[in-house]
């Protein structure tokens, strides 16, 4: 294994004695370097990137291993060393391939049942999986092993807050904060937790230490979605009269997550009470129906078969659609359903829709119109996809395959009224 480690050494152009604070210098500066997005077009810098990724993430880890106290891990001779399938599955994670890479995880546990960072690299994996069973699991092993390890309490308290233990999700974040008092991921997510249970005072407190924790680190999106949140919340707190908040929350979804739903709305959701988070995705939903059924009286030819009643009708599906198979799916996913959350991701994703049917009421030239149409069904699927995944709390993969699913079947139903109206 010294040849493999002496050659990711290399690739952070360091010698092999180098220390791990070296090891992090050097990657910030590679990583900076080559960072995709300083180099949108350029394959060879975003390979180079990758393969920098995996090597400070290796020799991190087996820095990590080495000062286990009392579990050092022993080298094995054989030709399937456990550490090459820990390395293959780090890569294939990097890759987003997470099936495969917790089958190698699960390999090297195999071959060095305590290897405690293959442990570790495993929740990570099934977490994006969305097995949260397993990761609940794979973190009693880990703590069987380590009773101190902070991110096995972390991937605890994720898993616990998405199978809807949110009070033992608070508990397992603390335990991790109590480990690690620098670790800002476990605050923020502490901060959303408190929210949830509308202890607000106490989750703008952890979003706090959040936000300086990831400035500290050099963070810059964490600190922008700490501080957006915190945001958020300070203004949830205002006194205001209920006529207000009501129009300070359309306006704010309306320059907020529409135009940016994948960093936008967890933290406008967030700061939602339960009721207010119905109201709201009800409303949206009636918005778009109300856009709809004015584009639609606009254009004639489409409107002079039907009655305002059927337009209003025809224009709801979508959103009743969305809102019925949203909570049909998170039963059958997660065994629960938190009717507001459903309400409100499905009222935010048609909101796009409800434009897309004002705008065909006017006469715009037909690649306009296009153009438009593109746009909106991107932004009705990117907020679909986002509000599921942070929101509703799918898994990656899991939102990947249910939504077209769901939009296919909203589709026909919504067509299938459509025709019944006409005929």
């Amino acid at each position: 294994m010294q040849v493999k480690k002496d050659y990711y050494y290399q690739i952070l152009e360091l010698s092999p004695g180098a220390s791990l604070e070296d090891i992090k210098v050097a990657f910030r500066r590679l990583a900076r370097e080559y960072h995709p997005d300083l180099h949108p077009d350029n394959a060879k810098s975003a390979e180079k990137f990758k393969s920098i990724a995996i090597a400070y993430q290796v020799l991190r880890d087996f820095f990590q291993s080495d000062r286990d106290s009392n579990k050092e891990v022993t080298e094995k001779t054989t030709s399937n060393n456990y550490q090459d399938f820990y390395v293959r599955g780090i890569q294939l994670s990097l890759e987003r391939d997470y099936q495969r890479a917790q089958e190698n995880f699960t390999k090297a546990i195999e071959l060095q049942p305590n290897f405690e960072r293959a442990y570790l690299k495993r929740c990570e994996t099934l977490f994006k999986l969305g097995d949260d069973r397993g990761v609940l699991r794979d973190c009693e092993e880990l703590l069987k092993l380590d009773n101190n390890c902070a991110e096995a309490y972390y991937y605890r308290g994720r898993s616990r807050y998405r199978l809807g233990y949110v009070a033992s999700a608070i508990e397992a974040y603390e335990k991790a904060i109590k480990i690690s008092n620098n670790y800002a991921l476990a605050y923020y997510y502490c901060g959303l937790a408190y929210n949830e249970l509308k202890e607000s005072s106490k989750a703008i407190e952890a979003l706090q230490i959040a936000a300086k924790l990831f400035q500290q680190q050099n963070d810059s999106s964490g600190y922008k979605l700490a501080i957006d949140t915190l945001k958020n919340l300070n203004i949830s707190n205002k006194i205001l009269s209920p006529i207000t908040v009501v129009f300070d929350r359309i306006f704010r979804s309306f320059t907020s997550f529409i135009f940016n739903p994948v960093g936008d709305i967890l933290p406008f959701f967030a700061r939602l009470e339960e009721k207010e988070a119905i109201y709201l995705g009800i409303f949206y939903g009636i918005f778009a129906d109300f856009c709809f059924v004015i584009g639609m009286y606009f254009n004639r030819v489409i409107s002079s078969n039907f009655s305002f009643l059927n337009l209003v009708i025809v224009g709801l599906m979508p959103f009743v659609s969305l809102v019925i198979l949203g909570s049909i799916a998170r039963l059958i996913l997660t065994g629960f359903n938190d009717f507001s959350k459903t309400v409100f991701v499905a009222g935010a994703a048609v909101l796009h829709l409800g434009f897309l049917g004002l705008i065909n009421g006017f006469s715009l030239p037909g690649n306009i119109t296009i153009i438009f149409a593109v746009f909106t069904c991107c932004y009705t699927i990117l907020t679909l996809y986002s509000g599921s995944t942070q929101i509703l709390n799918l898994s990656e993969a899991t939102a990947a395959f249910t939504l077209p699913i769901m939009l296919l079947v909203s589709g026909w139903m919504s067509y299938s009224f459509f025709i019944t109206m006409v005929f």
